[in-house]
């Protein structure tokens, strides 16, 4: 006596959906691995790109400091002089010797070369802000970034710093001159270029540490993610072998019944046998 069709029929099909799920497995597993190396590839790609960025950025933010330091030698220069002058300020020859005509030039070209210099590093940090707020976007990634407020008003800063030298060039010009009753503009506008410096000087350098925070964990991140993703891709692997394993045995029960000799569908002996 042969099983029924609809066991038959049943069993077949129960081979069918486990052979489509033991593929679906095999093909999970490969796809992991693949699908895992080029996101780990492009992950480390994009933070290698955020290193760059801010290494970049910094270097001009190194370089505005630098030309900012210069302004700052000048008005120092110029501070000394004064100071010097304060005692007799109508001394024509003192005052020409002290703060030459070139002086006036020499603040005005500084601090436009620091103005230029802010403008052509703006578009460098604003890339690397976007990049960063892109690669925040990702699962498990976190990147300080510099404060958009604080690298908005460096432009404004540096307008800032840049009116005030050309009122304390003003005020030079004008004392040498009259070489009489000035000194005390000079001092004023000092004072104003100094202050103006500092906050150049301390909002570039807060942005400075940002970049190099987002740098340290670009550094980081591009250590752990790919650490990470193999260690998930080795668990999916695990899983989706299991889940092929439970697949193979179920393929091989069914089989084995329906290969049985003289079962029925009830899986008892035929009666011929079972009264002999």
């Amino acid at each position: 006596m042969t099983n029924k069709p609809s066991s038959r029929i049943f069993a077949g099909l129960t081979v069918f959906l486990c052979a489509i799920v033991l593929l679906i497995s095999v093909a999970g597993v490969i796809g992991t691995w693949v699908a895992g190396r080029a996101v780990s590839d492009a992950a480390v790609q994009l933070l290698d790109g955020v290193d760059k960025a801010a290494g970049a950025a910094r270097t001009m933010i190194a370089q505005v400091n630098t030309e900012v330091g210069q302004v700052r030698d000048q008005v120092t220069t110029v501070k000394t002089a004064t100071d010097q002058l304060s005692q007799n300020v109508s001394d024509k020859g003192l005052v020409l010797t002290l703060i030459p005509p070139e002086t006036d030039s020499e603040l005005l070209t500084s601090v436009r070369k620091v103005a230029e210099s802010v403008a052509n590093i703006r578009g460098a940090v604003t890339s690397a802000i976007d990049l960063y707020r892109a690669m925040n976007k990702l699962p498990f990634v976190s990147l300080p970034q510099p404060d958009p407020e604080s690298w908005g008003k460096v432009g404004d800063l540096v307008t800032t710093l840049q009116t005030g030298v050309q009122d304390l060039t003003a005020a030079i010009t004008e004392f040498r001159s009259t070489a009489s009753g000035t000194v005390s503009r000079i001092t004023d506008g000092i004072s104003r270029v100094e202050g103006g410096l500092s906050n150049v000087e301390t909002t570039l350098n807060s942005v400075d540490t940002q970049l190099a925070a987002a740098q340290a964990r670009a550094a980081q991140l591009s250590q752990t993610i790919p650490t990470a993703l193999t260690v998930a891709m080795i668990v999916l692997t695990l899983f989706m072998a299991w889940v092929a394993y439970t697949q193979i045995v179920v393929m091989r029960g069914v089989w084995r019944k329906l290969r049985a000799p003289g079962v029925s569908s009830d899986g008892t002996l035929p009666s011929a046998e079972a009264s002999g």
